[in-house]
């Protein structure tokens, strides 16, 4: 458990995927998928942002077909980087 005060950044803490990649770049932050929970999250010093990343979405949307849904959900498409996280969607659907 790490203490927590507030948002990152300034306005409600909301980030692009780019720059959530940008700012792991830049801090030299530590990256972790969990299996468990299906998520990603970064840290660097006391700041820990929460996020889904090509692992995570991987998972979801295998997840997704294997269950026989007949699509997915992926938040804000035009936050994403370079479409990493599209491409990764449309690699587990099998498209």
């Amino acid at each position: 458990m790490a203490p927590a005060n507030g948002p990152v950044g300034s306005g409600s803490g909301a980030m692009r995927y780019r720059d959530i990649i940008g700012f792991i770049a830049t801090n030299k932050a530590t990256t972790v998928y969990n299996g468990t929970i299906v998520s990603d999250y970064c840290y660097a010093g006391t700041t820990w942002i929460g996020y889904d990343g090509t692992k995570s979405i991987s998972a979801k949307v295998s997840y997704a077909k294997q269950k026989g849904l007949l699509g997915y959900f992926a938040w804000h498409v035009a936050a994403d980087n370079n479409w990493e996280l599209s491409k990764q969607a449309k690699q587990a659907w099998g498209a």
